[in-house]
């Protein structure tokens, strides 16, 4: 069982292929839904009035997309900003338009981090499912993805989000724009879809009916 297709196909073309290969996508926690955001949430964190970029990662690296990060730092104008969410390491220098947030003291935290966001933005190129987009998704937050692994596979361009070539800062930026001047679904219905999709309900009931399917 993969969690997403583009894992599929790859266990396909490995020496595991000749085994019945189906996908469950994962499951999210029921937390990563909209809710409303406190203001005094917002002065906390520097981002009250400002057109919040959202990125989250365990770990910040160049898999992760960090100096893709600080390349699109350079292109923002003053009401915008972006959040990094996740361990950094310390020899890392980001611009003053970055904000690190280094962990979050709980779901509900990051639940409304992602709340808090006008676009989330994932710069991996190493993805077998795309985990932090999904909760994104799942907040109305929506979202710009690399063309690269299983990324795209969570995104409707135009409706939830859009696909950019990987490392094309200015096609991010562009699509960054095209958000932020409502050219995009609104955060209700992307946050259906993506709990839906992604509910931990679907997710324990496939596996399930997949288990049971084997045994009978």
């Amino acid at each position: 069982v993969t969690i997403s297709d583009w894992l599929k196909h790859e266990v396909k073309n490995s020496f595991l292929g000749t085994y019945p290969i189906t996908t469950i996508k994962n499951g999210i926690n029921s937390i990563y839904d909209i809710i409303p955001v406190p203001d005094d949430v917002q002065i906390k964190y520097g981002i009250k009035d400002k057109f919040v970029i959202l990125g989250v990662a365990s770990s910040w690296n160049s898999h992760k997309g960090i100096s893709d990060f600080v390349r699109l730092a350079n292109k923002l104008s003053n009401d915008e900003v972006i959040v990094l969410v996740g361990n950094m390491a310390k020899n890392i220098e980001l611009p003053k338009n970055i904000i690190a947030i280094n962990h979050t003291e709980s779901m509900h935290e990051l639940a409304l981090i992602y709340n808090s966001a006008s676009v989330y933005v994932s710069m991996s190129t190493e993805e077998t499912f795309g985990l932090t987009i999904a909760e994104a998704l799942s907040c109305g937050t929506p979202a710009v993805v690399y063309q690269a692994t299983a990324c795209p596979e969570m995104i409707v361009e135009g409706e939830n989000g859009y696909v950019a070539s990987p490392h094309n800062i200015a096609q991010v930026y562009n699509y960054i724009q095209l958000i932020k001047k409502g050219k995009i679904g609104d955060r209700e219905s992307i946050s259906l879809k993506a709990r839906r999709t992604y509910s931990q309900e679907r997710m324990v009931a496939e596996y399930l009916s997949y288990y049971r399917s084997i045994l009978g």
